[in-house]
């Protein structure tokens, strides 16, 4: 499914009377069929496809939530990675220098 850059929601149906659209209802009259009825199925088709693009967008915000959250989480996890591997450099940089520096701090017998 292509992803959606904005809410459908918002969506208004256009007014299918109007000379703008002309050429879509006026290829649905026929004997059978009159202007009018041919624009009301155009509003419901409007009406259908606008309604399963709003459910598209909610199932696309629900999907963002999570995937935000899982970066968010995964984030988190590689922060406190790093900050355990800095903190075990910096133990291990301790203890490297107390083992250089052991002698030099030895009491002088008396």
């Amino acid at each position: 499914m292509d992803r959606l850059h904005s809410d459908p929601s918002f969506l208004v149906c256009p007014d299918f009377m109007t000379k703008w659209y002309r050429v879509s209802h006026t290829s649905m009259v026929n004997a059978n069929v009159t202007e009018a009825q041919a624009v009301e199925t155009l509003c419901n088709i409007w009406i259908t496809t606008n309604e399963d693009l709003c459910l598209q967008w909610h199932q696309q915000v629900v999907e963002d939530k999570h995937l935000n959250a899982e970066r968010y989480h995964l984030a988190e996890e590689e922060a406190e990675q790093q900050k355990a591997v800095l903190e075990l450099e910096e133990a291990t940089m301790r203890a490297d220098k107390r083992k250089k520096n052991r002698f030099k701090h030895l009491p002088i017998p008396v």
